[in-house]
């Protein structure tokens, strides 16, 4: 049986990339689309992207079509299958992937914030707003939260 543990803050860390993470969220995908099959869940972020080192944490997209999750439709409503938001995580994720140095480029940005003093998570996130916009703004796409 797997069990998720409550979410505890940490203090933001840079890591080496850690191939059992995929594993993991595989794990917590089909723990979750099995329990209510109308939800989709993707595994996005560092942890997402093989080699790619940062913060650790594994990240989840957890996405439903309109009115299959009534009861949750208030806390998840922001992360509606198909949102902009949700398809630039997933073209970021992927332009990872395909680019070793912009995945570089992204890891080197991580470190430089950590090594600037930022060690609240939250605070890391946001930092690393500008390098995802810019990269986003690149590829041609528009932000459509900004994430300053």
């Amino acid at each position: 049986m797997l069990e998720v543990g409550k979410y505890e803050k940490a203090a933001a860390t840079f890591a080496d990339y850690d191939p059992r993470a995929p594993q993991i969220a595989e794990l917590l995908k089909h723990a979750i689309e099995q329990l209510e099959p109308r939800i989709v869940v993707e595994h996005i972020g560092s942890t997402a992207v093989p080699g790619c080192r940062g913060k650790g944490i594994i990240d989840l997209a957890v996405t439903y079509l309109a009115d299959d999750l009534e009861f949750a439709k208030t806390a998840l409503d922001a992360l509606e299958r198909n949102r902009e938001e949700h398809r630039e995580l997933i073209g970021f994720r992927d332009a990872l992937r395909r680019d070793s140095k912009l995945r570089s480029a992204y890891e080197s940005t991580k470190q430089q914030i950590l090594a600037s003093g930022i060690t609240d998570s939250l605070d890391y996130t946001k930092a690393k707003g500008s390098f995802i916009i810019a990269m986003l703004l690149e590829q041609g796409l528009r932000p459509a939260i900004p994430l300053k």
